[in-house]
């Protein structure tokens, strides 16, 4: 394995990033929690959690054809209470190419770090990332 590898880490709205850059740009893998995999779904959650309204870009509705075409291994987090982020849909991006896998954990958006924990804050997270960069 080679020792000098690129990866993405990125969360929630940085996911858009993420799936807009990695189709061009080539890196070993990318770690994503609360993965925004289809901004109209995301904006119609949005709209009916929080009564909130977001003004997409022309083009959005193309978006997920986007992440097909990442060709670098994935760790989705996703959290099971996660409402705008569902674990249904990282579950999705997983089938959509080779090595991607999901780790789950039971809170909402964002609390990834907080509930992977057991003895130290954040050290299944950790081990989890650890894990899969070192097998991907």
């Amino acid at each position: 394995m080679p020792q000098n590898r690129t990866g993405v880490w990125a969360f929630s709205m940085g996911t858009i990033a993420a799936t807009l850059t990695l189709p061009e740009e080539k890196v070993d893998f990318l770690i994503a929690e609360g993965y925004i995999s289809d901004p109209v779904a995301y904006a119609s959650r949005l709209k009916e959690l929080k009564n909130k309204d977001i003004l997409l870009p022309a083009g959005a509705e193309t978006f997920v054809s986007l992440l097909k075409k990442i060709d670098c291994s994935m760790l989705l987090i996703a959290g099971e209470q996660d409402a705008f982020t569902t674990v249904t849909d990282s579950k999705q991006i997983t089938l959509l190419g080779k090595n991607r896998q999901l780790l789950t954990f039971p809170g909402s958006h964002g609390e990834g770090f907080m509930r992977l924990t057991k003895d130290h804050f954040g050290d299944m997270y950790a081990a989890a990332i650890w894990k899969f960069t070192q097998n991907s």
